[in-house]
């Protein structure tokens, strides 16, 4: 006997009802763990850790890095960045930063995995140099000690923010393309400018890896970074980036064309 129309709408309603109890049930038993990433050797320190960033590895999940300002424990040379190699579970200190104010460590501070190859890049602004003078590091493993490459140094700059990506194929396949915003202090108003390479795995440092791609004149505010998106933007910069203009304000200008 066949069944009719209502019978089966009937079941399938049922059946629909059955699944979305089990949903929600798993839903409300889902869990959240809240980690303290200050290692326990350092739970009694009390500088500021602010101006939080944090990356994970998309070649290995279980590979993130974190950053704040945060000093080395030791006094040393040398600002740290937090580490996981458990997936955020526990957390140690890499002191692998040059630069290293007593109080604060790193200034601003950013980082981001390249998309393939485990190397990690950092955008930041050197502890103990004159204020605004700006880093960009290589790190091909973040859990050597061995010190971050030095890429490029600008002065007057601030406010450094990250983004990277490595290119999947067709021209220039695994090159990592990496890119830093700043606020620019040597102008007024504050120009945001972008500083990039489009090989910046294997290109030696320094040795003028990145360079500069102009300014976005309307100018930022003091104390926020411009923006970097990972959009395929223009067939200047070989479909690979990027929009960049000052927080809270985007830019749809186009960026001009690679020299």
């Amino acid at each position: 006997m066949q069944p009719n129309r209502l019978s089966l709408h009937y079941y399938s309603v049922i059946f629909s009802v059955i699944f979305f109890c089990l949903l929600c049930s798993y839903r409300s038993n889902a869990q959240i763990r809240v980690v303290n990433m200050v290692p326990q050797l350092q739970s009694n320190q009390t500088v500021h850790d602010v101006e939080t960033n944090l990356t994970v590895n998309p070649s290995n999940k279980l590979q993130v890095v974190g950053t704040a300002f945060t000093p080395d424990p030791m006094g040393g040379a040398n600002a740290p960045i937090y580490i996981s190699t458990d997936g955020g579970n526990t957390w140690a200190l890499n002191s692998i930063v040059p630069g290293n104010d007593p109080t604060f460590g790193s200034n601003d501070i950013s980082v981001r995995f390249a998309g393939s190859g485990n190397r990690l890049y950092i955008g930041d602004l050197r502890g103990n140099a004159t204020l605004f003078t700006m880093n960009i590091l290589r790190v091909p493993d973040f859990t050597s000690s061995a010190l971050a490459d030095l890429m490029l140094s600008r002065a007057t700059v601030d406010q450094p923010y990250v983004q990277a990506t490595t290119v999947l194929g067709g021209s220039g396949a695994a090159n990592d393309r990496v890119f830093i915003t700043a606020n620019d202090r040597g102008s007024s108003p504050l120009p945001a400018g972008i500083n990039l390479s489009l090989d910046a795995r294997t290109a030696a440092a320094p040795a003028g890896a990145f360079s500069g791609a102009g300014h976005n004149k309307r100018g930022c505010a003091p104390n926020y970074a411009p923006y970097v998106s990972t959009l395929r933007f223009s067939a200047a910069w070989r479909g690979h980036l990027l929009a960049a203009g000052p927080l809270r304000r985007p830019s749809k200008r186009k960026l001009p064309a690679a020299g």
